[in-house]
């Protein structure tokens, strides 16, 4: 097969009901609508592994943590929704592959087991999954993979083996990349205000823009 579905999503919990209440949805409309888009198109890809990219996955510096673990869950309880939960199976064959092929290739990279039932989903991947997973017939599984404190290169490289590799699975394949913006935006933001916040963010939309 190959990478049936690639995306990049933002993760802000507002925009999940239940989170976000109608005013905060009314405000972030149009991400809302993004994001059905993009469930839209991620069931017509019938993905049956998705490989979630989060930067709230704990990260080792000098390696790329690959969730070796059967099961996954979380809920939103930190965000006042505790009645939202969700529970995925790993593709542990796929993890196991790309962490083979990774090391064979010089790429360090770690297949996470902490020896608990369940890997703990955080925010990032939660919330691109709230929306992919809305149809009740989907049953795909989800592999969370975190980046590094290593070079770009090596991360192009690595990402060059998850093409790779998942060319030559049998089942069909998506990525998606859970981002962040700035969040410095505005005085109080959590990592404070900054001008060239807002140049970050309008030269990354403007990059993506140009690679569709």
């Amino acid at each position: 097969m190959s990478l049936n579905f690639v995306a990049i999503s933002p993760h802000p919990p507002i925009i999940v009901p239940g989170i976000g209440n109608n005013q905060d949805l009314q405000k972030v409309s149009s991400t809302v609508l993004a994001m059905k888009k993009l469930a839209a198109a991620f069931k017509e890809a019938e993905i049956e592994t998705l490989i979630i990219i989060s930067p709230h996955t704990l990260v080792y510096p000098d390696r790329f943590n690959i969730c070796g673990m059967k099961k996954l869950f979380g809920t939103f309880a930190s965000f006042g929704a505790s009645d939202i939960m969700m529970e995925f199976a790993n593709d542990l064959e796929l993890a196991a592959q790309i962490d083979q092929t990774a090391n064979k290739e010089g790429i360090k990279t770690l297949l996470y087991n902490n020896g608990g039932e369940f890997f703990e989903m955080d925010h990032g991947l939660m919330v691109p999954l709230y929306y992919l997973n809305s149809n009740p017939d989907s049953a795909f599984k989800v592999i969370p993979i975190a980046y590094s404190n290593l070079d770009r290169a090596s991360h192009f490289s690595f990402g060059q083996i998850i093409r790779d590799v998942s060319q030559k699975y049998p089942r069909r394949v998506g990525l998606l990349a859970s981002g962040d913006l700035s969040h410095r935006l505005i005085q109080g933001a959590p990592g404070g205000y900054a001008q060239a916040g807002k140049e970050f963010d309008k030269k990354l939309i403007q990059d993506l823009q140009a690679a569709k």
